[in-house]
């Protein structure tokens, strides 16, 4: 018989020099077959799974750990330690300890003005950096914002939640902005008419493309917070 097993814990992880993060921890391990090099590699991909099409997407473990980095912590399959008396698979997920916000991390003054508490937008982009800096001007502003790091995460959220306009980058490596754009316009036609263009590179053939095929709008980077808000503002109103 298999069997699973729980464990959670306190830990400190060293966050910088001289610095230590305390962190909380939770492990799920099991006495199956466990998981083969080849699999192991390519587990948090989007859309890869080992099971027949009809019992599952591919996407849990990747809009997990999509979830958990996040909020500031990781989720891993960890290595079968040759020792150890099981020989199945083992998840770690860990959390940073909230502490005190600091005096650089003020909130952006809250802008009501224009409805934008009533409004959710989708910060889709493979660079996290981007995305957290467009969640903190769009936030900043009033509206709800959830991110999300690759197309594929952000049709298992569009699955899950309403939102009233998509902003997202063009170039992404496993589910591109036109591929996100038209599987949006199939299953969520009115919402395909508020999707938000970022992009670098908006001379290539392929932006030139994309915004000719969708007729969407484009917000080039690198962009200002005010830019950001009157595009979106824009975008709201299509």
């Amino acid at each position: 018989r298999r069997v699973l097993s729980l464990a959670t814990g306190v830990e400190s992880q060293r966050a910088a020099p001289g610095a230590r993060e305390p962190r909380v921890w939770l492990r799920v391990a099991d006495t199956g077959p466990g998981v083969s090099e080849a699999v192991r590699e390519r587990l948090f991909e989007p859309f890869f799974t080992t099971k027949d099409a009809s019992f599952g997407t591919g996407l849990g473990l990747s809009v997990s750990r999509s979830i958990v980095r996040e909020h500031g912590g990781e989720l891993v399959l960890e290595q079968h330690d040759p020792l150890a008396a099981a020989t199945g698979a083992s998840f770690r997920l860990s959390l940073p300890i909230s502490g005190e916000v600091g005096a650089g991390s003020a909130p952006l003054p809250l802008d009501t003005a224009g409805g934008e508490l009533h409004s959710r937008v989708l910060v889709v982009d493979d660079e996290a950096e981007i995305a957290e800096l467009m969640r903190t001007v769009l936030e900043g502003a009033g509206f709800d914002v959830a991110t999300a790091e690759s197309g594929a995460v952000a049709l298992e959220l569009l699955a899950e939640a309403r939102f009233d306009a998509i902003v997202s980058d063009v170039r992404m490596p496993d589910l591109d902005g036109a591929a996100l754009w038209r599987a949006v316009r199939e299953r969520q036609p009115h919402l395909a008419r508020r999707v938000l263009f970022v992009t670098g590179d908006t001379l290539s053939l392929q932006a030139r493309q994309v915004f000719e095929e969708t007729g969407c709008a484009s917000l080039d980077k690198p962009f200002v917070n005010a830019d950001l808000l009157a595009a979106v503002r824009a975008t709201l109103e299509r």
